[in-house]
């Protein structure tokens, strides 16, 4: 620079000083101007924060991927399905999560579709995952939960399709249900002592092979091995008291009996449940590739979706349904391998949507019998089945007037509907055999009335 352009520089300083100290400039503090959700875009995500009242975090680099490393004293905070996890815009990026000692507990959400996320390092002083916490990590391939994790939440890794691995602590005490959910890569499982129940964990766990199960579990809800088409083999602890497994299938026992939880749908040939199996769970024949199929008297309900699922048997698949069943419920045959169910006498209530799939199977039964009427009515293909006479049963009205003086019956199945006779001054009680046995419509009959 000159010294003529120097000169000319303090002058104009010198000016400014002159017109501040006069008051004839005013130097006024500027406010910094908001950034566009397009600035803020462009600068990019944080790299640290808070995620918790006194917990933190950054990222880091780390060879092909990031690492996310959360430290602090207290709970990771809650997310949710609809915006996301906090770190969402690093889902693509993060491949590990480090969550350090003082951390107590991961919110609901909290790394909720991280798609990226291989492997999770988590402290023993975490006692609580809650709910969807690790949801829709695709590529999360194996978790092993610290001792000290006592809560595992509802849907905890649900539709974590490539984990393949996971051990779980003797600490846990509670699991909230669907925590496996679609976790099509896991093979084997081993639930700890203290866990009681357990609802619906492994559903659509289609590559399941395995589990085993503690002494302390006592309860199994429905759909827990729905779709768990390759499940062959449920250990049980020796000393538990509630769950009994064999070849075919898992029970779940009381002083009543037993209640068929699942049949094993890589099981083959004729199954032909026991007089002691009194209940069948929801779905328990799901996809089943057995070709027949015996479901005795004891068991009075066919339960909602009872055969369901896809044709997996190349001969297809036969029910038959012995003389003691009384009700068929909503898709209880929706199995599309269904070739013939067989039904007696006995039942007298079958569901409007029994009989759900598309192509419908044939129904095996008796002549006037509740089968034979629904089949007419829902143009159901059936054929009839060959029987013994009919028992005539008389009516007496004892002085009354009745529309029937008499009925027919069939030994091994319900009364039907019975009239009632009308007597002036007098009120029906029901009718009664003539050792005082109240008869309804729902009474089976025996072969000695």
């Amino acid at each position: 620079m000159t010294r003529k352009k120097r000169v000319k520089n303090a002058i104009i300083w010198m000016l400014v000083l002159a017109l501040c100290m006069s008051g004839m400039v005013h130097l006024e503090p500027v406010q910094a101007k908001e950034s566009t959700e397009e600035e803020r875009d462009a600068k990019g995500p944080a790299f640290s924060g808070t995620c918790g009242g006194d917990v933190f975090w950054n990222i880091e680099d780390a060879g092909n991927g990031q690492v996310l490393i959360i430290r602090g004293k207290g709970k990771i905070s809650d997310s949710d399905v609809v915006n996301g996890s906090i770190w969402k815009d690093f889902s693509g990026t993060v491949t590990e999560i480090v969550i350090e000692s003082g951390v107590t507990a991961i919110g609901k959400c909290a790394f909720y579709a991280m798609d990226h996320l291989k492997s999770v390092h988590i402290s023993d002083t975490v006692f609580e995952i809650g709910d969807f916490a690790f949801s829709q990590c695709r590529a999360l391939e194996a978790v092993t939960l610290p001792e000290g994790v006592e809560i595992l939440g509802y849907s905890a890794f649900s539709d974590c399709s490539s984990l393949a691995s996971v051990s779980l602590p003797g600490s846990l005490r509670k699991m909230k249900g669907y925590e496996f959910r679609n976790c099509t890569a896991l093979k084997s499982m081993v639930i700890p002592e203290g866990i009681e129940d357990i609802w619906q964990t492994f559903y659509g766990c289609t590559g399941l092979e395995n589990i085993f199960l503690p002494s302390s579990l006592k309860k199994i809800g429905s759909g827990t091995f729905y779709e768990c088409l390759n499940l062959k083999q449920v250990s049980i602890h020796e000393d538990n008291e509630s769950l009994v497994s064999d070849e075919r299938g898992l029970y779940q026992t009381d002083l009543a009996g037993s209640t068929l939880i699942c049949a094993f749908p890589s099981g083959t040939g004729e199954f032909r449940l026991g007089p002691e199996v009194r209940a069948l769970e929801k779905e328990a024949f799901y996809s089943s590739s057995l070709s027949r199929v015996v479901i005795p008297g004891s068991v009075t309900t066919i339960p909602y979706n009872c055969f369901s699922g896809k044709a997996s048997s190349e001969t297809g698949l036969e029910v038959v349904l012995e003389s003691g069943v009384l009700e068929i419920a909503d898709g209880a045959f929706s199995h599309t391998g269904l070739i013939s169910v067989t039904i007696t006498r006995s039942v007298f209530k079958i569901s409007d949507t029994a009989f759900s799939s598309r192509k419908k199977p044939e129904i095996k039964c008796f002549e006037g019998s509740a089968a034979h009427r629904y089949a007419v009515e829902k143009g159901i293909p059936f054929s009839l089945l060959e029987e013994e006479g009919g028992i005539t049963v008389s009516l007496d009205a004892r002085g009354g007037s009745v529309s029937q003086a008499d009925i027919t019956v069939w030994p091994g199945g319900p009364y039907g509907a019975l009239p009632e006779p009308e007597k002036e001054g007098w009120t029906f009680a029901g009718w009664y055999t003539e050792n005082g046995t109240l008869i309804t419509q729902g009474s089976m009959v025996k072969q000695e009335d």
